[in-house]
């Protein structure tokens, strides 16, 4: 039996199934923030933002220097706090579903939690 690891989430799977991590088919084809209008926008952007990431977890590289897959493209300022900068390449980072989890449990705690955590994103950008 062969084994590979998840190009997603680093998880160790059998060759030939997918990964539990993957989106179930009811949300296969769903880009951006259900606006069509900026769906082709927000993929041309996020396809830059991993571009420019060379499909690296950036959080990881940064503070853990560690090298893993990042295919998950995470907006630091939430399109609700700031739609202005929805599709701004300075408000990305591309991280894996592993990091994305933990970027998202941060945010969850609030206060000074999610704060410390926007800020080193922020820092990633060169913002702070």
């Amino acid at each position: 039996m062969l084994i590979r690891s998840c190009e997603r989430c680093g998880k160790f799977v059998k060759q030939g199934e997918k990964c539990s991590c993957y989106a179930p088919p009811e949300r296969r084809g769903k880009v951006g923030h259900d606006n069509k209008d900026n769906s082709y926008l927000w993929k041309k952007t996020a396809t830059a933002a991993r571009h420019r990431a060379n499909y690296t977890d950036e959080y990881l590289l940064q503070y853990e220097q560690r090298f893993i897959e990042g295919h998950t493209v995470h907006h630091i300022w939430t399109v609700k706090e700031r739609p202005d900068l929805a599709l701004s390449l300075d408000n990305l980072v591309v991280v894996s579903k592993r990091t994305h989890d933990l970027i998202h449990e941060a945010y969850a705690k609030g206060g000074e939690v999610a704060e410390e955590m926007r800020r080193k994103l922020l820092a990633i950008r060169g913002q702070i």
